[in-house]
C-alpha cells in the first residue's frame, strides 16, 4: 500500500525544504571567515572556492604573503567585500591584481607592499571604498595605480612611499578628501603629481618629501586647506610649488625645507593663514619669498635659516606680528635687508624672542636691524621702497609707499605710462621686453629704479 500525502501536506513540505535551502545558500552568500585567511601559496588560493563555496564577504583579515610562490589571484573571484584589512605583500611573481574583478568594499586597510614584480593594480577595477588607510610602498616595478579610478573614499590616510617607478597618481582622481595624513616619499620617477586634482582638503599632515625628480606639485591645483603640518622637504630637482594656488589654510605648521633647487614660490599667494611655525631652510637656490604677501597670520614661530641666495623677505611684510611667538633670521648669507614691516613690528612688541645673526651686513644683528626699523629720515624711506619681482612677466608691485605717481621710461628717455600709486599690483602687459626705469614720485621724495620686463 502506497502512502499518499494530501497535496497541501506535500506543498508545504516542498516550501519547508525550499526554505531551507535558500537559508543554507544565503548564509554561505554571507559574511564567512571571521577570523580571516592568510594565503601563502598558489594552491591556498587555486582552493579557496572549492573550500569556501559561497563565500563573497570575508569577515575578518585578509593576507597574502607568498614570495615567490604566488603568482596569481585568480582563485579569488568570488570575493565582493573584505570586512576587515587587504594585505598584499612580499609575493614576489605577483605581476597585477586579477582575480580580485569583483572586490568593491574593503572595511578596514588595505596594504600593498614588498611586492617586487608588480607593474600595476589591474584586477581592483571595482574597488570603490577603503575604510582605513590606503598603503602603497616598496614596490620597485609598479607604473601605474590606473585600477583605481573607482575609488571614491580613502576614510584615513594615504601613503606613497618607496615605488620607484611610479609615474602618477592617476587612478586617484576621484578623491577629494582624505580625512587624515598624505604621505608621498621616496617617489624617484615621479616628476609633478598628477591624478590628484580632485583632491580639496586633508584633514592631518600633507608630507612630499625625497622624491627624487619631483619638478612642482602639479596635480594638487584644488587643494585649499590642510590640518596639521604641510611639509615639503629634501626634494632636489623641485623647482616650485606650482600646484598649490588655491591653498588658503594650514591648520597647523608649514614647513619648506632642503629644496637644493626651489627657487619660486609664488603660488603660495592664496595663503592667509598658517596655525602654527613657519620654517623656511636650507633651500639654496630661491632669492625671495615674493608669493607670501597673502600671508597675514602665523601663531607660531618664523624662522628663515640657511638660504644661502635669499636676499629679499618683502613676502612677509604683512604678517601680523602678534601672531609671531619668536623671530629667527639665520645664516643667510645675502640678506641685508630685513626692516620689513613684520619684522620691525616684533622687534618693536617682543625683541627678546628674535634671533638674528650670520646674515649679511645690514641684517647681520638684531641691533642693525632695530637701527634700521628706526630710521625715519628721507634716506631710509628711499630705501624701503622696492619693485619685485624683478624681472617682472606681465605685473609688479611696488612696497614702501603708499601714495604717488609712477612712470614708466623706456631706454630711450622716453615715458611709455603713467600710473597712480594706489593700488597693488601695476600691469605691464602691453610693454615689449627690455629695460625699463620705474620713476616713483610722492610728495616728499622721488626715486628711480631699473625693471627688466621679460
Amino acid at each position: 500500500m502506497k502512502l499518499q500525502l494530501p497535496l497541501t501536506t506535500f506543498f508545504k513540505i516542498a516550501i519547508f525544504l525550499n526554505l531551507i535551502f535558500i537559508s543554507s545558500a544565503s548564509l554561505k552568500a554571507q559574511s564567512c571567515l571571521p577570523n580571516g585567511v592568510f594565503f601563502n601559496n598558489q594552491a591556498s588560493i587555486d582552493n579557496f572556492a572549492t573550500n569556501y563555496p559561497g563565500c563573497t564577504t570575508i569577515g575578518g583579515w585578509v593576507e597574502l604573503n607568498g614570495f615567490s610562490d604566488i603568482t596569481n589571484l585568480n582563485g579569488l573571484l568570488q570575493i565582493e567585500e573584505i570586512q576587515g584589512n587587504l594585505l598584499i605583500q612580499e609575493s614576489d611573481n605577483l605581476i597585477d591584481l586579477s582575480g580580485l574583478d569583483n572586490l568593491h568594499t574593503i572595511g578596514g586597510f588595505l596594504k600593498i607592499a614588498g611586492n617586487d614584480d608588480l607593474t600595476s593594480f589591474h584586477g581592483l577595477e571595482n574597488l570603490s571604498s577603503i575604510g582605513s588607510r590606503l598603503r602603497i610602498e616598496y614596490n620597485i616595478n609598479l607604473e601605474n595605480i590606473t585600477a583605481l579610478s573607482n575609488l571614491t573614499v580613502i576614510n584615513n590616510t594615504l601613503d606613497v612611499i618607496n615605488n620607484d617607478n611610479l609615474l602618477s597618481f592617476n587612478g586617484l582622481e576621484n578623491i577629494t578628501t582624505v580625512f587624515d595624513e598624505v604621505y608621498i616619499e621616496n617617489n624617484d620617477a615621479l616628476e609633478n603629481l598628477n591624478g590628484l586634482e580632485s583632491l580639496v582638503s586633508i584633514g592631518g599632515r600633507l608630507l612630499i618629501a625625497r622624491n627624487g625628480s619631483l619638478l612642482n606639485l602639479d596635480g594638487l591645483n584644488n587643494l585649499n586647506s590642510v590640518g596639521w603640518e604641510l611639509s615639503i622637504s629634501e626634494n632636489p630637482a623641485l623647482e616650485s610649488l606650482i600646484g598649490l594656488e588655491l591653498l588658503a589654510t594650514i591648520d597647523g605648521s608649514c614647513l619648506i625645507s632642503s629644496n637644493n633647487n626651489l627657487i619660486n614660490i609664488s603660488s603660495l599667494a592664496n595663503l592667509t593663514t598658517v596655525n602654527g611655525d613657519f620654517y623656511f631652510g636650507s633651500n639654496f637656490a630661491i632669492t625671495s619669498l615674493a608669493g607670501l604677501e597673502g600671508l597675514i597670520s602665523i601663531n607660531g614661530i618664523l624662522n628663515m635659516t640657511s638660504n644661502f641666495q635669499l636676499s629679499n623677505i618683502e613676502g612677509i611684510r604683512n604678517i601680523d606680528a602678534t601672531t609671531i611667538t619668536n623671530l629667527n633670521i639665520n645664516n643667510n648669507d645675502l640678506l641685508s635687508e630685513c626692516a620689513v614691516k613684520s619684522v620691525c613690528d616684533f622687534l618693536d612688541i617682543n625683541p627678546a624672542n628674535t634671533n638674528i645673526f650670520f646674515n649679511n651686513p645690514g641684517c647681520e644683528t638684531r641691533e642693525e636691524v632695530e637701527s634700521a626699523c628706526a630710521l625715519g629720515t628721507e634716506e631710509n624711506q628711499i630705501s624701503q621702497i622696492k619693485i619685485y619681482p624683478n624681472p617682472a612677466n606681465n605685473t609688479f608691485e611696488i612696497s614702501g609707499l603708499k601714495e604717488g605717481i609712477i612712470e614708466i621710461i623706456d631706454s630711450q628717455g622716453r615715458t611709455v605710462k603713467q600710473m597712480v600709486l594706489n593700488e597693488n599690483n601695476y600691469s605691464i602687459s602691453e610693454l615689449s621686453s627690455g629695460i625699463y626705469f620705474v620713476k616713483i614720485t610722492s610728495e616728499k621724495t622721488s626715486i628711480t629704479k631699473q625693471l627688466i620686463k621679460t
